[in-house]
């Protein structure tokens, strides 16, 4: 019987190879946005005890050096966390690029699987008509042969 070959089989494993590459873009930079935002969460959220401390400072005596202290390490907090944003946002034009590269990746990849499905029909009703064709010949033949022997049959009893 014979064997589909698709000629564009290394075409095709090159296509999901950098489909995978861009998988793999993507997952990178999907960590890093998630660490980005954990960090960013994590000094808002010492900013907030930061500011919970100053403000507990602020009872009975105060402390001028340990107010000071206090909003020295808020500013500093919320200079990491503007840092944190800004890089936030430039990961996200990064992360939205390499979303596309792995669209058109995908779209490459799916193109040619197509191309090799419709190969594909194309071979098996190639190989069904010429297997009809064969059964049809072989049909003809024994047809013949009944006739022929019929025949011979018929002549033998007269």
């Amino acid at each position: 019987m014979a064997k589909f070959v698709f000629k564009l089989d290394p075409l095709l494993r090159l296509r999901r190879r950098e489909e995978e590459t861009r998988q793999r873009d993507v997952a990178k930079l999907e960590i890093e946005r998630r660490a980005l935002e954990d960090r960013i969460r994590d000094c808002q959220n010492r900013i907030t005890t930061c500011k919970q401390d100053l403000r507990g400072g602020a009872q009975g005596a105060l402390d001028m050096d340990g107010m000071r202290r206090f909003a020295a390490a808020a500013r500093g907090l919320e200079r990491e966390a503007n840092d944190a944003v800004l890089t936030l946002a430039g990961l996200h034009k990064r992360l939205e690029a390499a979303r596309a590269r792995l669209r058109e990746a995908t779209r490459e990849r799916r193109a040619i699987e197509h191309l090799r499905e419709r190969r594909l029909e194309t071979f098996k009703r190639r190989l069904d008509r010429a297997e009809t064709a064969l059964l049809d010949e072989l049909n003809t033949i024994a047809g013949a042969r009944r006739r022929r022997d019929a025949s011979i049959a018929e002549t033998n009893s007269s």
